[in-house]
């Protein structure tokens, strides 16, 4: 028998208490959780840790949504000389993605932790979402613009799209993520 449960108890209940609900434990568990207040602030708490990727991270680099647009327009320039001239396009490409990882490196480090886009806080779905539609808007014009008007046209069209997007983008996440600090201050 363990020390918790009252004499008499058999199989951890009380006499006349039904085995399936021990009266010795019940009791001060419900009283227990009823009158804590330290429940949600551990909850609020909880809550702050999970969203603090997405609101504690430093600045980013004023730069950065240009060079983001420069690297669509030079990707989709890679691409029209991969399908014209494949030893040099294919060069050309993966210097892009071997540019791309070391950005994407030092991203990492500069960031810290960076966010989950499997299950975001509430606040940023809609964003990740505009995010999204935005950036498939933005494929399928370069895509017309190929077929239409050439890849010269389609690569100045990722350039500039791509950084008045990502501009756009970064300045919504910035108030989405201050609205949130705020919220859980």
């Amino acid at each position: 028998m363990r020390e918790d449960q009252p004499s008499g108890a058999v199989g951890g209940s009380a006499p006349g208490v039904a085995d399936h609900l021990p009266r010795w434990k019940l009791g001060p568990i419900v009283s227990s959780m009823e009158s804590n207040s330290e429940a949600r602030e551990d909850l609020h708490l909880i809550e702050r840790a999970e969203v603090s990727p997405y609101v504690d991270y430093p600045p980013t680099p004023a730069w950065y949504p240009s060079a983001v647009g420069l690297f669509a327009g030079a990707l989709v320039c890679a691409i029209a000389l991969l399908l014209r001239t494949t030893w040099i396009g294919a060069l050309a490409v993966i210097g892009l993605l071997v540019i791309e990882g070391a950005f994407l490196g030092w991203y990492q480090r500069y960031h810290g932790a960076l966010p989950s886009l499997r299950n975001p806080p509430a606040e940023f779905r809609p964003l990740l979402w505009r995010f999204a539609v935005g950036y498939t808007a933005i494929l399928l014009i370069v895509v017309a613009l190929w077929f239409f008007a050439g890849w010269w046209a389609a690569a100045i069209g990722a350039a500039l799209m791509t950084t008045a997007g990502v501009a756009v983008y970064e300045r919504a996440y910035a108030a989405t993520a201050a609205r949130t600090k705020a919220r859980l201050a």
